[in-house]
């Protein structure tokens, strides 16, 4: 009689090996198939077999070979509340869309990723905007940026010390990007120059709560339509839009909070 392994045992394997690819995807910034081969320690074709079920799923995506965490994933890691601050940032968006001509977006970060969750696009025909849900790398864009600036040490530590892409020339190097961030820290805000897509600028504010970012309020456009009076007139809208978010967000945070007396 012919013994037959148990099917949970089988599947737990199989399981664990999913896991480990999923696992090598989040702790890198983009990473081939045969990195994840090489850090897994599993044959390369397995490893596709196991990213076209992820992919399949909405766990990663796959960008010209470049696995990264999909959007499945954009909803776990920080724990922020993310829908009550996209409710309360709607109107700002708006009026920041409306007054600098370019598209206004709204961030968060979720583990040492930063999302989109929000944005208003420009009425302009060419424009600069994100996919919402999109997993966008916290060191590069002003928008991710913030973010990474006003994040507790140990996310600073870990993105520092983890895979830095450059995703164009503009990116910021390693050795950067500790400078970059103290100097967010200074001025309160954040400018990047085509980082992310080629010959885009964008500046953004962190909403600050107990001194650590909740949220990035960004504007951003193609660099022909911003120039140095577009950035000073656009910072000093944002200064105004998350001045006011923050205190919208304080205020409601007491409208609900218990009577302890």
């Amino acid at each position: 009689m012919k013994t037959q392994q148990p099917a949970t045992a089988t599947q737990g394997t199989s399981f664990a090996k999913g896991l480990s690819v999923l696992g090598a995807i989040l702790d890198h910034d983009g990473i081939r198939a045969d990195e994840v081969a090489e850090t897994v320690g599993l044959p390369l074709s397995s490893v596709y077999r196991f990213l076209r079920s992820l992919r399949d799923a909405g766990f990663v995506t796959d960008d010209e070979g470049i696995y990264q965490a999909g959007r499945r994933l954009a909803g776990h890691g920080s724990g922020l509340p993310s829908t009550n601050i996209s409710t309360v940032a709607a109107p700002f968006l708006e009026h920041l869309a409306a007054v600098t001509g370019e598209t206004a977006v709204l961030t968060v970060r979720h583990g040492l990723h930063a999302v989109c969750v929000s944005q208003v696009e420009s009425a302009h025909q060419i424009r600069l905007a994100f996919e919402l849900g999109q997993l966008l790398p916290l060191y590069a864009g002003a928008g991710q940026r913030v973010l990474l600036a006003f994040a507790p040490d140990d996310v600073q530590r870990a993105v520092l010390q983890g895979d830095i892409r450059a995703r164009t020339p503009n990116t910021p190097t390693r050795g950067e990007l500790g400078r970059v961030l103290a100097r967010i820290r200074a001025d309160g805000y954040a400018l990047s120059r085509g980082e992310l897509y080629a010959a885009s600028i964008a500046i953004a504010m962190p909403v600050l709560k107990g001194g650590l970012a909740v949220a990035g309020v960004c504007v951003a456009g193609p660099q022909n339509r911003c120039g140095v009076a577009w950035r000073d007139a656009a910072r000093r809208e944002l200064a105004a839009a998350v001045h006011s978010m923050t205190a919208t967000l304080g205020d409601a945070a007491t409208h609900h909070a218990p009577d302890m007396t």
